[in-house]
């Protein structure tokens, strides 16, 4: 068997350098999604399935702390200290967030980070998903996805609601950051972190295809729109990582 806590390669490693895939598949059917074309691309359905190699939730958890307790100072040796979910479902949807919840737990209990990246909003006026996370809030780097382009994403939460959740989770002091990837437009870029500046701790922003050639005076002029941006924001000011696909423009 594959590990199952394993180090990513190319540019997934730029969201974490240990990851765990406890289910394949996602409902919001994003019309950028990599994993429809990509090489899980015949595994990969509209709807999140518990991976083969597990009988169950129960037996995912319990492959998960086994491998965890032999990779734990690997992953405190690492710079974010953390262990990713998920780049081939959305961790944070009815069918996948029971197993998530559990990954917290095992996780935050030997001081690691679980960060999480999801598209899904609307399970947060529900305090039971609160009550759970309580205790390890501490240990979750809550992240969604921003794009501004809900034509985009037609099954997942509208963005507003998941700057919303982002507002909340940032007001009860969870360590919150987005995902800008893809960039859809430099002007809309900005306008994601003029709108939330005040409620996230960290951008991670990637362009929208590597595929597709940008201009590297638009690219540099954009970077530089961010980082002044940012510099004059006198009291919170957010990590900005900018992706290789966007550094690349900039040598």
């Amino acid at each position: 068997m594959s590990e199952l806590i394993y180090k990513p390669k190319g540019a997934a490693l730029e969201y974490g350098e240990y990851a765990f895939n406890g289910y394949i598949g996602c409902p919001h059917n994003c019309s950028y999604c990599f994993n429809k074309t990509g090489n899980l691309s015949n595994l990969f359905t509209n709807e999140a399935k518990l991976r083969k190699c597990f009988k169950d939730n129960t037996d995912a958890i319990n492959q998960y702390r086994k491998e965890f307790i032999k990779k734990e100072s690997l992953i405190k040796s690492t710079n974010d200290k953390s262990v990713f979910l998920s780049f081939v479902t959305d961790p944070f949807i009815e069918t996948t967030v029971n197993l998530t919840l559990e990954i917290i737990k095992i996780n935050a209990k030997k001081d690691i980070y679980t960060r999480i990246l999801t598209k899904n909003a609307s399970w947060i006026t529900d305090n039971y998903y609160f009550d759970i996370m309580k205790p390890y809030k501490n240990f979750i780097k809550f992240g969604f996805t921003i794009t501004n382009q809900d034509i985009l994403e037609p099954n997942a939460s509208p963005n507003i609601d998941r700057m919303i959740a982002l507002q909340k989770l940032s007001k009860l002091n969870y360590y919150t950051w987005i995902s800008m990837e893809p960039l859809i437009s430099f002007e809309k870029g900005l306008n994601i972190i003029r709108d939330t500046i005040d409620i996230t701790d960290e951008y991670k922003i990637g362009l929208e295809s590597t595929f597709i050639q940008y201009d590297s005076k638009d690219v540099s002029q954009f970077v530089n729109d961010v980082e002044k941006y940012i510099m004059r924001t006198p009291i919170h000011r957010p990590i900005v990582y900018f992706k290789e696909s966007i550094k690349k423009y900039l040598k």
